[in-house]
């Protein structure tokens, strides 16, 4: 997902850090929270199946465990990881025409598709940030030291995990059994995510839920 941040919603992450607790209502980007309504619509009418499991509890030991992981990360990180989580954060799904070495204006029909999956996603990941509104790791351990500015929106299920397997499963579809190409897309489906842990913006639980939830979305969307 792209998530554009505006100053103000960054000066309230940075008076919420190290606040344990749900995700404060005005640190939202107004265009997330004027689309939980119609998030909370969309899963009630058309796919009230949807089940996330609630996140670890913020004082919970497996979210002290995560903390120290992904604090182990934030001091490995090569300049690749870097430069891949900022080329991600800007626009994630570009990069599966990167991988396959494709451009967007030859390739119309996967552009479509590729946009057409990440629009039908977009509203259960906010359902369900919104349900479980999980505060960032960096804003419950202010030592955490991020790669980027965080999303102004909760942590819980992660939209890149999402959004990168459900856009990787539905692709690798149209490759016939054995294809190179199916392994690079799945492959990057999955780092999308969890470059978003080394990025020290996500928990491995919600990168876990998001593709918890992709899986259930794919049946979906095929549909």
């Amino acid at each position: 997902m792209k998530y554009p941040i505006s100053i103000f919603a960054l000066l309230i992450l940075q008076t919420t850090k190290g606040l344990a607790g749900n995700f404060p209502e005005e640190a939202w980007g107004s265009r997330y929270l004027k689309d939980v309504p119609r998030a909370i619509a969309y899963v009630e009418s058309r796919t009230p199946g949807l089940i996330v499991e609630p996140p670890p509890e913020d004082d919970s030991e497996t979210t002290a465990s995560e903390l120290k992981f992904l604090k182990s990360l934030a001091q490995s990180r090569h300049s690749r990881d870097i430069i891949l989580i900022h080329k991600e954060n800007l626009d994630p799904l570009k990069r599966f025409f990167e991988v396959l070495q494709v451009s967007r204006i030859e390739s119309p029909k996967l552009d479509a598709l590729i946009g057409r999956i990440a629009e039908e996603s977009y509203l259960p990941i906010i359902y369900f940030k919104h349900k479980f509104s999980r505060i960032r790791p960096y804003q419950l351990d202010t030592n955490l030291l991020t790669v980027i500015d965080g999303p102004p929106h909760p942590s819980y299920p992660s939209g890149h995990a999402t959004q990168g397997f459900l856009v990787a499963s539905i692709i690798a579809e149209l490759f016939q059994a054995g294809d190179p190409r199916i392994s690079q897309v799945m492959e990057l489906g999955k780092a999308i995510g969890t470059r978003r842990e080394a990025a020290g913006v996500h928990y491995p639980s919600d990168t876990a839920a998001g593709v918890a939830l992709a899986k259930q979305l794919k049946p979906i969307l095929m549909n």
